[in-house]
């Protein structure tokens, strides 16, 4: 009993010494601290170290993030979180909700993003973590920019310069000031046709913040961070109408740029120079910085400001009449702009799918839970590896549904075990109406993240035993085993409610999508294609019947051909 207790405190000595130096670690090598932390993991499992386990899991979101695997990150976290909440460990609580907010954020998802941080907020009022108040304030100022609400990023912004302040740190507080200027030019940029006199107010107040941060990190010089300042009051001072200045400040932002070895900033000048040059029409040397930054941006794959670089200088080669050259840049801005839209498109597909995924694995982890704890950690490892190897050869890689091979499969075992059980069995077979009239008008990127969300919807509403598969194109099966006629319905209806109501709109503002079914239990059927087929047929009615129902409405109503 001396020895167990005492490789115990061996192995959490280790794992104590483990935990204070991942920090560094992950920044520096994610993925090869994400191997120490799996084995680690692995080892506090077997200890029953629940805190350990817990901490493994949060570090393990952590370099996922890292690693821009935004999805996995989610899962990883959301488990720490869960153990944490059980331990009442608030502080660790509070940077789980702040991760999880940030991962929906790097989604796409801004307003799960913004909850989560929300909530980060609430927390660390109520349990007094001026840190864990001022993380969550600065990352939702950050997001309100991001969707350009700027008042509401104003707002934030001044609530954590305060407690950057309270908190008596340079670096904050300089940034902070920084991000509250940036956030007044912004607003006086855009308000500028309607009210020049309350802009000019505004530009004002962007330099004073600009010069007081440039103040305040001269205390603890960070060079990068020196000419972020230095650019941004590049920019205001030519807002300003002081060019003059604008060009010297320009200058000396050049200069400081030289002690920096992040690209980025260079590239970040370069635009801002350009611009300068541009708003004093002088075209061709406009033309040389914004080429400049071109190259630098393109060098480290910046595709939103090569996008927007292509988009700037399409105007300078236009008010210089080089016509060919501004059509060559504004093709290349509108080829990476929707390039762009499609990306985000899929990390919100993504965001979706996760959430859904993780509701229903959070339902069937607490029911494993009622019957026993240890079963249900066993049952998840089986899980995984199952999903694993059916995702290789029986998964569709679109909507994340079964594919045709696994759907086959899958219908003769249920229609042989009916049979022999004396059991019901319904089939049910989907087709989204219309969906060539989706891609044709909104595209096929559109299209796709269509057929993701639907393929989402099946996932969750999908009961445990029955199997939801894409049988072609954007035709879709399900497979009831042990489900009667009405509930099967039942079923199929809420599946059609769910996909006309949900909010299409955020894929596109002019975007509707509907759902036809047909359902079939018949018992003569003698084979599971015969079942198929005559759902098909139901399916064929509801099409004709107007399309966007479920046919049979009653299974006692209908009899089968």
């Amino acid at each position: 009993m001396q020895k167990v207790t005492s490789e115990t405190e061996v192995t959490q000595k280790r794992f104590d010494k483990l935990i204070e130096t991942l920090s560094d670690v992950i920044e520096s090598d994610p993925l090869k601290a994400l191997d120490s932390i799996l084995v680690a993991r692995e080892s506090a499992l077997a200890l029953n170290d629940i805190e350990s386990v817990a901490k493994f899991y949060q570090f393990e979101g952590i370099c996922l993030f890292k690693l821009s695997r935004f999805p996995e990150a989610l899962k990883a976290i959301y488990v720490a979180l869960d153990e944490f909440t059980k331990l009442e460990n608030y502080p660790v609580i509070i940077a789980c909700q702040i991760e999880i907010g940030l991962c929906y954020m790097s989604l796409g998802d801004f307003s799960d993003g913004i909850e989560w941080l929300e909530l980060a907020l609430t927390n660390s009022k109520k349990h007094n973590r001026p840190k864990g108040v001022f993380t969550s304030l600065s990352n939702i100022r950050d997001a309100e920019m991001k969707l350009g609400n700027f008042e509401q990023a104003l707002k934030y912004g001044e609530q954590s310069l305060l407690l950057a302040k309270e908190l008596n740190s340079d670096y904050l507080i300089a940034n902070e000031l920084l991000e509250l200027g940036v956030t007044h030019v912004k607003l006086g940029q855009r308000d500028f046709d309607i009210d020049p006199e309350e802009s000019f107010k505004r530009f004002e107040v962007g330099y004073d913040l600009f010069c007081q941060a440039r103040e305040t990190s001269e205390k603890n010089k960070i060079y990068g961070f020196e000419v972020a300042i230095l650019n941004a009051q590049t920019t205001v001072l030519a807002e300003l109408g002081q060019i003059a200045q604008a060009f010297a400040t320009s200058d000396l932002a050049l200069h400081e740029a030289e002690h920096t070895d992040d690209p980025s900033v260079r590239a970040d000048i370069e635009k801002t120079r350009g611009w300068l040059y541009f708003k004093t029409g002088q075209t061709a040397k406009s033309s040389i910085h914004y080429e400049k930054a071109l190259e630098i941006y393109s060098a480290i794959s910046k595709k939103d400001e090569i996008a927007n670089t292509h988009r700037e200088l399409a105007q300078v080669s236009k008010s210089s009449h080089q016509f060919a050259e501004a059509l060559e840049h504004l093709e290349k801005f509108y080829a990476l702009d929707a390039q762009l839209r499609s990306d985000a498109a899929e990390r919100r597909a993504q965001a979706l799918a996760a959430k859904l995924d993780l509701e229903k694995a959070r339902h069937d982890a607490e029911m494993h839970r009622v019957r026993s704890e240890e079963l249900a950690a066993l049952n998840l490892q089986l899980q995984a590896q199952a999903v694993l190897l059916e995702k290789l050869a029986r998964q569709d890689e679109l909507t994340g549904l079964a594919n045709r091979r696994r759907l086959e499969e899958f219908a003769i075992q249920a229609f042989a075990d009916s049979r022999k059980n004396n059991t019901s069995l319904s089939m049910a077979m989907a087709d989204l109406d219309f969906f060539k009239g989706v891609n044709d008008r909104f595209g096929h990127a559109t299209g796709d993240d269509v057929m993701r969300v639907l393929g989402a919807v099946l996932r969750k509403v999908c009961p445990d035993g029955a199997l939801a598969a894409r049988f072609g194109g954007e035709e879709f099966v399900l497979i009831l085993p042990n489900i009667k006629a009405d509930a099967a319905f039942a079923l199929c209806e809420k599946i059609r409610v769910m996909i006309e109501t949900y909010n299409w709109k955020q894929l596109h503002p002019k975007l509707s999508v509907t759902i036809s079914l047909g359902l079939s239990d018949s018992q003569d059927a003698g084979t599971h294609e015969r079942l198929l087929s005559l759902a098909d047929l139901r399916l064929y009615e509801a099409k004709n019947a107007g399309r966007n129902c479920t046919r049979p409405q009653h299974q006692s109503q209908t009899s089968d051909p």
